[in-house]
């Protein structure tokens, strides 16, 4: 695909379902896909949020993963399953050179709301999530702690700050 593509965009199906740890298997798929010319991979699987980082490919390039972008829109049970994230950034290629590059990486997180017994589905921005919408959210039940705090721990806990502005 590089060889006749700008840049080659990889979406991956991997990773342990469920699971916010990295899998050697994803690590080592990821520099296998580097190293074969791509420019962006990113996973799902998991359903939860996992990490974003920028490997670097035997020929010098980097890759940018993000490993897992968790659930965009979820009916599922558990507080950390209710997070995901939309990832934009920009593809830049140097005319003069053909040197391309990944730029403006930004992730922002999503937070999947819904009322008892799974009604009124509603998907809100994470910076736009209050606390009395998750004082009011029917996974309160299952998970206690749910709250804003909660999941902006979270969010901070698998996206490091350079990703997120």
């Amino acid at each position: 695909a590089k060889a006749k593509a700008d840049f080659v965009i990889v979406c991956a199906h991997w990773g342990d379902e469920y699971g916010e740890e990295i899998t050697a298997e994803q690590e080592n798929t990821a520099k296998k896909l580097g190293d074969w010319g791509a420019d962006v991979i990113i996973g799902t699987h998991p359903h939860e949020l996992q990490k974003i980082e920028y490997i670097t490919n035997s020929d010098g390039t980097q890759t940018l993963v993000a490993y897992s972008l968790g659930n965009f829109v979820s009916g599922q049970e558990k507080g950390e399953l209710l997070l995901g994230g939309m990832l934009k950034f920009d593809l830049v290629k140097n005319t003069s050179s053909g040197e391309v590059s990944v730029e403006n990486v930004n992730m922002e997180g999503v937070v999947t709301h819904y009322g008892v017994d799974m009604s009124k589905i509603r998907l809100y921005k994470l910076s736009e999530y209050t606390q009395a919408l998750a004082d009011v959210h029917g996974v309160k039940a299952r998970t206690e702690d749910f709250s804003l705090k909660y999941l902006k721990k979270l969010f901070e806990d698998r996206i490091d700050n350079e990703f997120t502005r």
